[in-house]
């Protein structure tokens, strides 16, 4: 989540419900499509078992005869009994070969060869072989009706599915989006004004996930307010060590003068603002070698030279330095000492001027 937002994107509602939907259908899909092939493979190898029991049955009741029949060469006889052996429902095509060449078929071939169930019976006597009899069933309308069965069911399972999808949407719906909506909502709105509030949900108290869920933010929000008051407790101790701090040093007789990194004065005490050039005007955040001109040409370096010297070197840096005063010049021990900030910046410098004495310039 971006911080451009604020945190407030919501989320589209039942993102989550139809997410758990759409899991639960995908699996109940697969599910079904593979109890449905087992069920229908079964169903096809018991169909199958059912035509060629059926091709049997022809072929024991009808063998004997056509024996006869071949015996007696009686072509008409055959072809009505080929005939007749086309009524049975399993059979799609039979065929009569003699021994001597001669075919006699009804029905049309089985094609592909995929959807055929053939029975092949040598038909002979004491005197050798008289003729083959091919008997061929179909087991396309065998897959017709398995493959419409499978729509039907199919077609029942998406009814079932929508009727289902709307009941499970609406009880996630009332079980769950709509308090993780209101959680939701009342964390957004959180602040440290309402931080002692506790989180409520328009639902009877039930030890459940979401009741563990709301006692748990419940017990951030007081963490978040135990710690606000931790910290606010200590900008206050830290702002009164600060003013105790800023009073203890306003009071010294030293000069003691805050100077920011760009070399402007950000804080002074009482002593050094009387050694300030009264034509500065107010003294905090003018340039520091425009508050205290230093006397050069001398021996003694400046207030700049110090303040550079303290920016650039680690430790203490001390010397003399020379200000102008009404009376001559004044000697001041000077020290500085560079102030740096937690990522070890420069901060600053601390600059300590306790005067020393006092020389008469020559007119």
């Amino acid at each position: 989540m971006s911080h451009r937002d604020g945190g407030q994107r919501k989320l589209p509602r039942q993102a989550l419900a139809r997410r758990f939907l759409a899991g639960v259908l995908a699996a109940g899909l697969v599910l079904f499509t593979v109890l449905t092939a087992v069920e229908l493979a079964l169903d096809y190898r018991h169909e199958v078992a059912l035509v060629a029991a059926g091709l049997d049955a022809v072929q024991r009741r009808s063998e004997g005869r056509l024996e006869a029949l071949l015996r007696q060469d009686d072509a008409a006889a055959i072809r009505r009994t080929l005939a007749d052996l086309l009524q049975h429902p399993s059979v799609a095509h039979v065929q009569v070969i003699t021994r001597a060449g001669t075919s006699y078929e009804a029905g049309q071939p089985v094609q592909p060869w995929r959807d055929r169930v053939q029975r092949v019976v040598r038909l002979q006597d004491d005197s050798g072989l008289l003729g083959i009899l091919e008997v061929e069933a179909s087991t396309s309308a065998i897959k017709s009706h398995l493959f419409d069965r499978f729509l039907r069911r199919l077609g029942l399972l998406f009814v079932v599915a929508v009727a289902l999808s709307l009941l499970v949407l609406r009880q996630f719906d009332r079980l769950v989006v709509r308090h993780l909506d209101a959680i939701a909502a009342q964390m957004r709105r959180s602040n440290a004004l309402n931080l002692r509030e506790p989180l409520r949900l328009a639902r009877a108290p039930v030890d459940d996930e979401i009741n563990g869920l709301l006692d748990a933010f419940t017990q951030l929000r007081r963490h978040l307010l135990h710690e606000i008051e931790i910290h606010e407790a200590s900008d206050r101790s830290q702002a009164a060590e600060n003013r105790l701090n800023l009073l203890a040093l306003g009071a010294l007789p030293q000069a003691l003068l805050r100077v920011t990194p760009d070399g402007r004065v950000g804080w002074l005490n009482a002593r050094a603002a009387a050694l300030c050039a009264p034509e500065q005007g107010k003294p905090v955040g003018a340039p520091l070698w425009q508050l205290l001109p230093a006397v050069r040409g001398h021996a003694a370096q400046s207030v700049e030279a110090l303040y550079l010297r303290a920016r650039t070197l680690p430790g203490l840096q001390a010397g003399h330095v020379l200000l102008p005063d009404t009376a001559g010049v004044k000697v001041f021990a000077a020290r500085a000492v560079a102030l740096h900030d937690a990522g070890d910046e420069i901060a600053g410098v601390l600059l300590l001027l306790e005067e020393a004495e006092v020389l008469v310039m020559p007119a």
